[in-house]
């Protein structure tokens, strides 16, 4: 999630279409759009490309 956002990460690539930044407290990826989905990577979410997941 990124600015209250969730975005589709399914099969981008780190470093090109999304990043996760090197901070440990925080959730960078979830295996689905929801607080309570299990943690993939630990980081700061940043979409470089994603969009935003449409309510």
């Amino acid at each position: 999630m990124f600015g209250g956002q969730w975005y589709d990460a399914t099969g981008a690539t780190e470093g090109v279409e999304y990043e996760c930044n090197l901070v440990e407290e925080e959730v960078c990826t979830r295996s689905a759009p929801n607080q309570g989905a299990p943690i993939v990577e630990n980081g700061e979410f940043m979409p470089l490309s994603l969009t935003p997941i449409e309510d």
